[in-house]
């Protein structure tokens, strides 16, 4: 998901940098805003998920496309952290 993000802000930089004509100062400007507002987001889901962005990260790479139980999702929490 985070590399969602940095590809949309990378769109939205590359865009104003080649000066595209159809888009104007504002429009890139509300675009990088409702980019702010899904990592906002993200932020605000990792600290109702009690996970730090690392473990956040790993956590949605093992829970990608599967429907998981909220116990198979404490179960997963509760593994030891590797590092810690």
């Amino acid at each position: 998901m985070r590399i969602d993000f940095y590809k949309r802000y990378q769109e939205i930089i590359d865009d104003y940098n080649q000066g595209k004509e159809y888009r104007s100062i504002k429009e890139i400007f509300d675009a990088l805003v409702v980019l702010m507002g899904d990592l906002s987001e993200e932020a605000r889901r990792a600290e109702r998920e009690n996970l730090d962005e690392d473990e956040l990260t790993v956590f949605d790479m093992l829970a990608r496309d599967k429907k998981i139980t909220d116990k198979e999702k404490a179960e997963v929490k509760e593994q030891p952290h590797v590092g810690c």
